[in-house]
């Protein structure tokens, strides 16, 4: 068992690919509607928080502002990490390939396309204009760039976030998805995902700790939460007050269950907003 992520450009197949290679190998294709549900259950106020996740687009002037809180950073994290270790789930776009890009059994793969294939697929499937596809394409593959970039800081282009990057300029579908399933059988024999799931399921409990602490006490990336190697879940950062790191520990304490939470947050007047 694996998980896949598939970052696509806008008709280069990257969406049927998903829907067939889920079909074919039985795993869980994540919809909008899941994640949206997941934010939801971490925190009341999460509730439109992935609305531009959701819909794949670049943010406005306030919208970057408002992401630029590293709560939602470490929302989105929390979110995709839980997905990912329910194992055997296929995450398409929404940066899951970032999140997910230090963790050996994850298939990460990006399908991309020439620009002009791109351009008449979408106008046959459509029933556009090819000048108005081409247009949508060039506008799309920007916005999707712009998103990456400023929720997560990365690029879109940066080829060392995928372990594939698949051209379907000379493949059909059937195609795609054969060098789709050859790629997660050879990473499921060198990488068990069993052997990663229960730390991925730590982490994910940690960045929901983290996006919950930031959201009632912090928005401030000085305030972090993380898995300890040996399992347990490790407060760092600052706060303005003993009361505040007391107040940190409790929610943890209660967010955590039976896992142990180690309070190493340091109190101190200066801390900043960085936002």
């Amino acid at each position: 068992m694996a998980v896949v992520t598939i970052s696509r450009q806008v008709g280069s197949l990257g969406d049927e690919l998903a829907q067939e290679l889920a079909r074919v190998l039985g795993y869980h294709l994540v919809s909008v509607q899941e994640m949206h549900e997941l934010a939801l259950g971490y925190h009341p106020g999460f509730g439109g928080a992935l609305k531009d996740l959701e819909q794949e687009r670049g943010l406005s002037i306030l919208e970057r502002l408002f992401f630029a809180q590293p709560v939602y950073k470490s929302l989105y994290a929390a979110v995709i990490l839980e997905l990912a270790s329910r194992r055997q789930t296929i995450i398409i776009g929404r940066g899951a390939q970032v999140v997910l890009k230090d963790v050996p059994a994850v298939v990460r793969a990006r399908v991309v396309a020439p620009a002009a294939l791109r351009a008449a697929r979408l106008a046959q499937a459509q029933g556009l204009d090819l000048e108005d596809a081409r247009a949508y394409i060039e506008r799309h593959d920007a916005e999707r760039r712009a998103l990456v970039r400023q929720i997560f800081d990365h690029d879109l282009r940066d080829w060392g976030l995928y372990n594939l990057v698949l051209n379907t300029e000379g493949l059909d579908l059937a195609g795609a998805v054969g060098v789709m399933e050859r790629l997660v059988a050879e990473v499921v024999r060198l990488h068990p995902l069993e052997e990663v799931a229960r730390q991925l399921a730590g982490m994910a409990l940690a960045k929901r700790i983290e996006a919950c602490l930031r959201k009632e006490l912090l928005r401030s990336k000085v305030l972090e939460v993380n898995l300890t190697p040996d399992g347990a879940l490790r407060l760092s950062g600052y706060l303005h007050s003993a009361t505040e790191r007391q107040k940190a520990q409790e929610l943890a304490i209660a967010l955590a269950g039976q896992v142990e939470v180690q309070n190493e947050i340091r109190v101190t007047a200066f801390v900043g907003w960085p936002g």
